[in-house]
């Protein structure tokens, strides 16, 4: 049974604004909790009617791409002529580029992907981001480098290049922020960059020939949208039934079914409505699943809730719907909805602003969950994606049962140990001969570092990057790419 904690702190301001000739009503709500980590906010709906409202958490959470402009601008402050730098910044800091959790285009609507998913692979962040630069006045462009796909800017009449994958921009010879053009004709700026962009190392192969690559291949780089860019939902709310309550954030379903890489850096809400009740609950968040008692209708047919062809289906998320019509006859049905893992984090101390008609029949209230129900915090902090295997590995690494038994190293030597204990532990039985050519991989790459490299400075950066995205980096990369990200990491001043 959850336990509803009472808020330590509610301070409520209440104000009416006319909108489409509808009085519109606001209150904010200050929230302080004792353990984020284990906290959800709970909305319930009081009343015997349908409530409509808006919201946000924290700044974050918008209702109009207009409010994502805003916020862009209060980030750049008075440095008004780079808006199209901090709208790069904002998009990666506040989404994941790892595997995409939906296979939805409408998932590229800049407020689905920033309010409800959060995560998604390299085109979706460019499209993203390409949106909100459009938002901001700029021209814009998005290019298909047969790998990965990159958004470019213009200004000044100038086309830049700013990844947000990779979390990385190269400089022209000429000072300037280059373009997919100028690296196509000369990758000088990725493999030999005269200057580099952060001290960010946990993204350094975006300094490598494998990046290199996907722009001097010109023979497949091709504009996939100049401006114009596909439309899909532009506003957030939630439509709460009579008794019903919305909660977030946590971990209320389960993915693991739909792919063994399934990627859990998500967060979702619940939206819980008691019976009985029938109707059609409008949403603008994207429906992970649905648990409890009762039908859906889904591809005009009704289903039960519980029903596998339906079960499996909302897992494969090839659809955004904006409406569920539900029946609940008996108990709870529980609609279950992605929401952005870094924009409903909760805080020790929160503000939480709810808008619309009737919100006076909402009830605010914080209630704890458990550590299986918890947005893990790593999670949301995440740079590259890994399999459950690894995710695992990490796990009992964290959890002390020493699958990785080496956790620090000064020496080289010492370092290819505990590469080789990683990859002894990964690869076993039938895998055993391919830990072997791993862990010859990277000895081979290491021994065959020129004399004078610096291996103090190298080591240095090596112990400060989190193992789990080190080991991931060795196991995919070839030796030429591994000497390259080393001697980029060892240049770093």
């Amino acid at each position: 049974m959850k336990k509803i904690l009472l808020l330590s702190t509610l301070i409520s301001v209440f104000y009416y604004t006319t909108s489409n000739g509808q009085n519109v009503q606001s209150e904010e709500i200050k929230i302080k909790v004792e353990n984020p980590e284990n906290t959800c906010i709970s909305i319930t709906n009081t009343s015997d009617t349908v409530v409509a409202f808006t919201f946000s958490l924290n700044g974050m959470f918008f209702q109009a791409t207009a409010e994502v402009a805003d916020e862009v601008r209060r980030m750049a402050g008075k440095s008004t002529d780079s808006l199209f730098f901090y709208a790069w910044k904002f998009i990666f800091e506040h989404t994941s580029g790892n595997y995409s959790l939906m296979n939805d285009n409408s998932a590229t609507s800049l407020l689905l992907h920033l309010n409800s998913i959060g995560m998604g692979y390299c085109g979706k962040q460019a499209l993203s981001l390409a949106q909100l630069w459009e938002e901001l006045g700029y021209e814009t462009r998005i290019w298909d480098l047969n790998g990965h796909i990159v958004p470019e800017v213009q200004k000044d009449g100038k086309w830049m290049m700013l990844d947000p994958t990779y979390r990385v921009y190269y400089f022209s010879e000429q000072g300037e922020i280059a373009s997919v053009e100028e690296l196509a004709a000369d990758p000088t700026p990725i493999v030999q960059p005269k200057k580099l962009i952060t001290s960010d190392v946990r993204y350094f192969l975006r300094y490598t020939k494998a990046v290199a690559k996907f722009y001097i291949t010109t023979e497949d780089n091709t504009l996939l949208y100049t401006n114009g860019y596909p439309e899909g939902i532009d506003t957030l709310f939630v439509e709460l039934p009579p008794h019903s309550s919305f909660t977030f954030p946590g971990i209320f379903s389960n993915l693991s079914s739909r792919k063994e890489k399934d990627q859990e850096h998500f967060a979702q809400c619940k939206l819980r409505i008691p019976a009985p009740w029938q109707g059609v609950v409008t949403h603008s968040l994207f429906l992970a699943q649905v648990k409890g008692s009762g039908t859906m209708q889904y591809n005009n047919k009704i289903y039960e809730v519980n029903d596998t062809y339906l079960v499996e289906h909302l897992l494969l998320r090839k659809n955004f719907f904006a409406e569920s019509n539900v029946s609940v006859e008996s108990d709870t049905m529980d609609l279950i909805f992605f929401m952005n893992p870094y924009f409903s984090r909760i805080l020790p101390e929160n503000t939480l602003v709810i808008s619309g008609e009737n919100i006076e029949a909402l009830k605010v209230s914080t209630t704890s969950i458990s550590n299986a129900e918890s947005t893990p915090k790593h999670l949301r902090e995440l740079y590259f994606s890994y399999s459950n295997r690894r995710a695992g590995l990490i796990g009992e690494e964290f959890a002390g049962k020493n699958c990785i038994p080496i956790t620090s190293f000064n020496t080289i030597e010492e370092f290819i140990l505990f590469v080789q204990s990683y990859f002894n532990c990964v690869y076993k039985g039938t895998e055993k001969d391919k830990a072997i050519r791993q862990i010859a991989k990277v000895k081979g790459a290491l021994t065959q570092l020129p004399e004078a490299f610096p291996v103090d400075r190298l080591l240095y950066f090596l112990k400060n990057i989190p193992a789990y995205l080190i080991l991931y980096d060795l196991d995919h990369a070839s030796v030429e790419e591994i000497q390259d990200a080393l001697q980029a990491m060892a240049a770093k001043k």
